[in-house]
């Protein structure tokens, strides 16, 4: 029996916010790569979270990656095959598109016109996301209806050194996909956390939040490290604070979290990190976790919990009891 993760015949790109990681810069460049196992020729329809056609620029390709033709896609409808795949340019002002919006857009409802793709087909197909800077770079894959839900959990990678620089930052992204307003819940949020409004400081006031939003429209929450810069007099709150906040949603939302500048790792290195995640009715309780090309000291997994009373449980023996829902742990790659 075979099965294909992350394919389906609806994705959706969220927005993310755009800022200055020192002399690394912004975002520079941005591509969004759409391909198909199908045998004949598909289409791929892509607009706006509010159903406006968005024109785009294509690079369509053999399966062997050898280039065959390049121009706009006024309609935004980009046709691919197993044979032919698309590499799709999303603008030459990263910082101003559906996917990467300016830092006064922080914490702010963003309009269904400015943030967010959605891509659509008759047949199943994959979406991969990818940007970079001058020194960094990400790449992820949307989820497809596996990233739609009501319940979930934001992670990523805490800072584990003192700031280097002062963008250090995790994000979360919300968007709402059903008609007649969705109240989302942020809860579990660590008392005295500021979360980052436009380029000023705001402090979340408890520890929950509700943010009502209409179909297509979008919030980013962006937990932002303090402390001064090249200090080790950080404050641990910012660190991780955020760490396993339940998301919780009256109508079905999608959720993409990470950092752009993340600091997990060497004193003084940072990366971009993103991904889209899954709501909890589709996580398991058995994850297989291989280590990439950084070192062991880098290499960190986390585990967040999604009921009380979850047993960590790595190589068969018990490492940790996360007693609380959203406790979470970190398992050092050591």
């Amino acid at each position: 029996h075979k099965s294909y993760a992350q394919l389906d015949n609806v994705h959706y790109l969220q927005p993310m916010i755009n800022y200055n990681y020192g002399t690394d810069g912004m975002m520079k460049a941005e591509n969004v790569y759409i391909s198909t196992p199908s045998e004949t020729e598909i289409t791929v329809n892509v607009t706006k979270m509010d159903g406006a056609e968005f024109p785009i620029y294509v690079h369509y390709y053999t399966e062997t990656g050898g280039h065959i033709s390049s121009g706009w896609a006024n309609d935004g409808k980009v046709k691919i095959s197993k044979y032919k795949f698309a590499r799709t340019s999303l603008g030459a002002s990263p910082g101003n598109t559906p996917t990467l919006r300016p830092l006064s857009e922080s914490f702010q409802n963003i309009s269904a016109s400015l943030g967010g793709l959605t891509f659509k087909s008759n047949k199943e197909f994959y979406v991969n996301y990818r940007a970079h800077a001058n020194g960094h770079a990400v790449s992820f894959l949307s989820k497809g209806r596996r990233a739609v839900g009501k319940n979930f959990h934001w992670g990523g990678a805490p800072a584990r050194h003192r700031a280097a620089t002062t963008n250090i930052n995790n994000f979360v992204t919300v968007t709402a996909l059903e008609d007649g307003g969705t109240d989302v819940t942020f809860s579990g949020l660590e008392p005295g956390i500021n979360v980052m409004k436009g380029t000023s400081k705001y402090n979340i006031s408890g520890t929950t939040f509700t943010r009502n939003l209409n179909k297509g429209e979008s919030i980013v929450v962006r937990v932002k490290l303090e402390g001064n810069n090249g200090s080790a007099a950080v404050n641990t709150l910012h660190r991780n604070g955020w760490m396993g906040t339940k998301i919780t949603s009256t109508k079905n939302i999608v959720v993409t979290n990470g950092g752009l500048a993340m600091q997990g790792g060497a004193e003084g290195n940072a990366d971009y990190g993103i991904e889209q995640i899954t709501p909890i009715e589709y996580l398991g309780t058995e994850h297989m976790v291989m280590q990439g090309l950084g070192a062991a000291a880098d290499e960190k997994v986390y585990v967040i919990a999604t009921e009380p009373s979850t047993y960590v449980i790595v190589n068969g023996n018990t490492y940790q009891l996360l007693n609380n829902v959203g406790d979470w742990v970190e398992i050092p790659g050591t």
